[in-house]
C-alpha cells in the first residue's frame, strides 16, 4: 500500500473527519479505477486518469515539480492575509508549491474525485500537507459538506477581496459538474457573509439594547452547560421546531413527555400548549421576537433558554427559571473566573439550529429533530395552518424530500438545510433522527416517526422540568459581588477607551500630515505612534470592548477591505493604515456613546434589585 498507512496516520491527527470517512469507504473503492500512477521522464511519480478513451496526465510528464512552480507563479499575493481556494488536490504537488510561500495564510482545497485521492494516498507521501495548519482539505464523496464550513470559518469581510482561486490542470474539464457545485458553495458563503454583515448592521443597536436589559437576569440564572448536566448523555434529547409536520408527531411528543427532554423553539410553543404538550424548556434567541409568547400564564413559568441579545420583551415577561446560553467573550470571562460550566457554541442560522448546535460537542450520541421540515406543506409554512409571506424571501427551490419525493423550499430554509448538511458532516459520531412525515431531506440523518422511536425502547420517568427549576443560580453572593464589580469597571474602561480613541485619532491625523511632509519618522511621529499603539493595546486587552465588536465592524467594513490590500508604495500603505485606524477609533467613539448609558442604567437596576 506504499504510503497509505502513514498518510492515514497524519490525517487522523489533523483531519479526523476525513480520516473516518476514508475508513468507512475503504470497502467501496472500485478495484478497476480509471486513475493510475505513472513516472515522468525525470523519474518523479505522477498521476493520470483515463476518461472517454483518453489518457490525461495530471502532472507534467517531464518535470512535475517545475510545472507546479510555474503554475503557482500565476498567483498575486496582494494582501496581508492571503487565502487560496483550490479546485483539485491531485497528488499534492501543486498545493506543496503554495504552502511553502510565507505570504499564504490558508489553503482551502476541494478535491472532486475520491478515486484520485485514494490513488494518491497509496502512492505519494503527503504527510507534510496533511500536517500543515495552513491546509483545509475536503474530498467529494468523503464529506464534502465540510468545505462550506471551512469557507465560513476562514473567509471574513477583511480578506474577501484578496482571496485567490486556482484550478489544477484539466480539472475543470474532467469534473465540470463538481466544479459547478464547488462554485455554488463559494457563492453561497460569499452571500452569507454579506447577509451576515447586513444583519449586524440592521440589529447592532437592538442587540446592545437587549444585552444590557438582559443583564439583570444574570444573578438568578444558570448556564446551559449546568442544565444539560442533568440529562443522561447516553439518551437523546428532542428539539421541536415549528414546521407543519409537528401536528403528525404530537402523539409521539405526548409519549415522550417525562421520558425524553423536550426543548421547543419559541415559535412552536403556542401550538404545543394548545395540543396538550408542555415542553420542558423554551429556546428564544431572536432579538425582536413578539411578546405574545408569554400571554399564556403557564408558559411564563416554563424554563427559558435565552441569549445575551434575546428579545427583552420576551425575557421581561417571563417569570420562571432562566437558562443562559452564554456565547460571548464578556460573559464567559465571568464564568471562567470561577470555573463555572460555560462554553462557546457553534453558531446556527436560526433559533432551531442554535438549539441544535448547543448540544454539539457535548458528548451526546443521539438528537431527535421534530418539525424541522425546511419546506412548504402545500402553501403552509408553519404548524397550525400558518401561511407566512415574507416579501424579501422570494426565491424558491425544488429540492429532495424524504423518501425520494420533491419538495418546495424557500431561501432561508435552504440556507438552514445547507447548514445542517455541513455541520452534521463535522460530527459524524452523532446519530440524528429527523422525526417527520414530510419535508426536506437532511443529509446524515435517519428519518423516522417519533411515536415509533419512543415505543421502540424502555424509558424511565423523569420530571425534567422540576430538575431544571431546582438548579441553583450559577453565582453565589460572593461571586456575584465580583461580577457586579467587573460590570462597574467596564463602565470606567469604556470612558478611558473613548478618551484614548479620541487621542489616537489626533495622532493619526498628525502621522498622515507627517507622511506628506517628510519621509523619515521624527521624534513627534514616534510619540504619536506610541499613543496609537497604546490605544489599540487598551482596546484589545479590556474585555468590555468585545461588546462593541459588531458595532465597530459595521463602521470599518470598507476600511478593512482596503487595509488588507497591499500597494507597491510603502507610504501609500502607511497612509491607508492610519486612515483606517481613524475610522476604527471613530467607531469606538460612536459605540461607547451608545453602549455606556444603557449599561449604566442596567447596572443601576441590578444594584437596586440586589439590595
Amino acid at each position: 500500500m506504499g504510503f497509505y498507512n502513514s498518510n492515514l496516520e497524519s490525517l487522523k491527527n489533523k483531519n479526523i473527519n476525513l480520516y473516518h470517512r476514508i475508513l468507512k469507504a475503504e470497502e467501496q473503492w472500485e478495484s478497476k479505477s480509471q486513475v493510475y500512477k505513472d513516472t515522468a521522464r525525470n523519474g518523479e511519480a505522477i498521476l493520470g486518469i483515463y476518461r472517454n478513451g483518453q489518457k490525461y496526465a495530471l502532472n507534467s510528464q517531464y518535470n512535475p515539480e517545475h510545472e507546479a512552480e510555474m503554475w503557482a507563479r500565476g498567483f498575486v499575493w496582494n494582501g496581508y492575509e492571503n487565502i487560496v481556494i483550490l479546485f483539485g488536490f491531485g497528488n499534492a504537488c501543486y498545493v506543496r508549491t503554495i504552502i511553502q510561500d510565507v505570504n499564504v495564510s490558508k489553503i482551502l482545497v476541494y478535491e472532486p474525485s475520491k478515486e484520485i485521492f485514494y490513488c494518491a494516498l497509496q502512492h505519494f507521501d503527503m504527510r507534510d500537507i496533511f500536517e500543515s495548519d495552513k491546509v483545509l482539505l475536503c474530498v467529494e464523496g468523503l464529506g464534502e459538506e465540510i468545505f462550506q464550513h471551512y469557507l465560513q470559518s476562514v473567509l471574513t469581510i477583511k480578506n474577501m477581496r484578496t482571496v485567490q482561486r486556482g484550478i489544477l490542470p484539466y480539472y475543470r474539464d474532467l469534473f465540470m459538474e463538481s466544479y459547478k457545485k464547488y462554485l455554488k458553495i463559494i457563492g453561497i458563503v460569499d452571500r452569507e457573509i454579506n447577509v451576515g454583515f447586513n444583519t449586524v448592521n440592521y440589529f447592532k443597536n437592538r442587540w446592545i439594547d437587549n444585552y444590557c436589559a438582559n443583564l439583570k437576569f444574570l444573578k438568578k440564572s444558570t448556564t446551559f452547560q449546568e442544565m444539560i448536566c442533568l440529562f443522561d448523555k447516553t439518551k437523546p434529547v428532542i428539539i421541536v421546531s415549528a414546521g407543519p409536520s409537528v401536528k403528525d408527531e404530537l402523539e409521539g411528543l405526548k409519549r415522550a413527555k417525562n421520558h425524553i427532554p423536550i426543548l421547543a423553539v419559541d415559535r412552536i410553543v403556542d401550538f404545543l400548549m394548545e395540543n396538550g404538550v408542555e415542553p420542558d424548556v423554551i429556546f428564544t434567541i431572536d432579538a425582536m421576537y413578539r411578546k405574545e409568547l408569554m400571554e399564556v400564564e403557564r408558559v411564563k413559568y416554563i424554563p427559558l433558554v435565552l441569549g445575551t441579545t434575546s428579545s427583552q420583551e420576551i425575557t421581561e415577561s417571563h417569570n420562571g427559571k432562566k437558562i443562559w446560553l452564554a456565547n460571548d467573550t464578556f460573559l464567559n470571562s465571568f464564568y471562567s473566573k470561577f470555573g463555572k460550566k460555560a462554553r462557546r457554541y457553534e453558531m446556527g442560522t436560526t433559533v432551531s439550529s442554535m438549539a441544535f448546535a448547543a448540544f454539539l460537542g457535548q458528548g451526546y450520541k443521539e438528537i431527535i429533530l421534530v418539525g424541522q421540515d425546511l419546506a412548504y406543506d402545500g402553501e403552509f409554512t408553519h404548524a397550525g395552518g400558518v401561511k407566512e409571506e415574507l416579501s424579501y424571501m422570494r426565491k424558491e427551490y425544488v429540492i429532495e424530500g424524504i423518501r425520494g419525493t420533491k419538495v418546495r423550499t424557500r431561501d432561508d430554509w435552504y440556507t438552514m438545510l445547507r447548514w445542517y448538511n455541513t455541520i452534521l458532516a463535522k460530527y459524524p459520531d452523532i446519530k440524528v433522527y429527523d422525526a417527520k412525515s414530510r419535508g426536506a431531506k437532511i443529509e446524515h440523518t435517519t428519518n423516522t416517526r417519533l411515536k415509533d422511536l419512543v415505543e421502540s425502547r424502555q424509558w424511565e420517568y423523569i420530571d425534567y422540568r422540576k430538575k431544571i427549576v431546582d438548579i441553583k443560580p450559577t453565582f453565589d453572593e460572593k461571586e456575584w459581588e465580583y461580577v457586579l464589580g467587573e460590570l462597574n469597571r467596564g463602565l470606567d474602561d469604556l470612558q478611558i477607551g473613548k478618551k484614548k480613541a479620541t487621542n489616537a485619532i489626533t495622532c493619526c491625523e498628525h502621522l498622515i500630515h507627517g507622511l506628506e511632509e517628510h519621509l523619515e519618522l521624527t521624534a513627534e511621529d514616534e510619540l504619536n505612534l506610541n499613543e496609537l499603539q497604546e490605544a489599540n493595546h487598551f482596546l484589545e486587552n479590556h474585555i468590555i470592548f468585545t461588546l462593541l465588536a459588531n458595532y465597530i465592524e459595521n463602521y470599518v467594513r470598507e476600511a478593512m477591505y482596503a487595509l488588507n490590500e497591499k500597494e507597491d508604495d510603502i507610504l501609500i500603505d502607511a497612509k491607508k493604515a492610519y486612515m483606517a485606524a481613524i475610522i476604527q477609533m471613530q467607531a469606538v467613539q460612536y459605540g461607547v456613546d451608545y453602549l455606556y448609558p444603557r449599561l449604566e442604567q442596567a447596572i443601576k437596576q441590578i444594584e437596586e434589585e440586589s439590595k
